[in-house]
């Protein structure tokens, strides 16, 4: 009993903690130790909340879904990063493009919808990437020119441009 009022009494201070000084990775663990201890079923990539700490309230502050808080944009952007470098992880050795595009965090990305759009854009300037497959789907644009399919540096120009054109930051 009295193991289980540590336990409690400790999470319940790390759920007061000022979560911006708290590494990712050990406020994944500690998240993932509590549901596996009370039950509850592991959380799903990218489900994991990113709170901020309201320090006026003095308590953590979740994003609302939909955007309106600034947090949302800091879940959004970790859920994007958390994804990209798996699926960059999992799929390197592909030599299928189907293969890579068809792998479960590269479909999350595809799932995040338009918020995702700039986050895929920014991706691909800096580090490149088959991200041609996500950007259409969510968009149902087709930049690239038919004589430019499979030149790597001319799709990835011509997403950049489109981006451009359509209000992004690239």
């Amino acid at each position: 009993m009295q193991a289980i009022l540590e336990t409690r009494e400790r999470i319940n201070h790390f759920e007061q903690a000022d979560y911006a000084t708290v590494p990712d990775k050990s406020y994944e663990c500690e998240l993932s130790a509590r549901r596996q201890y009370f039950g509850e079923p592991p959380l799903r990539e990218c489900q994991k909340p990113v709170p901020r700490w309201d320090r006026e309230h003095q308590k953590p502050v979740f994003p609302e879904p939909g955007g309106t808080d600034v947090g949302f944009g800091q879940a959004l952007g970790h859920c994007f990063a958390h994804l990209a470098k798996k699926w960059k992880r999992e799929t390197w050795f592909h030599s299928s493009v189907t293969d890579k595009c068809m792998h479960p965090a590269y479909l999350q990305i595809i799932g995040m919808g338009k918020d995702a759009v700039p986050l895929i854009l920014s991706e691909l300037k800096q580090h490149g990437g088959h991200w041609f497959w996500a950007l259409r789907a969510i968009t149902g644009a087709n930049p690239v020119a038919d004589e430019y399919r499979g030149q790597m540096d001319k799709m990835t120009e011509a997403w950049l441009k489109w981006g451009r054109g359509n209000g992004y930051a690239v």
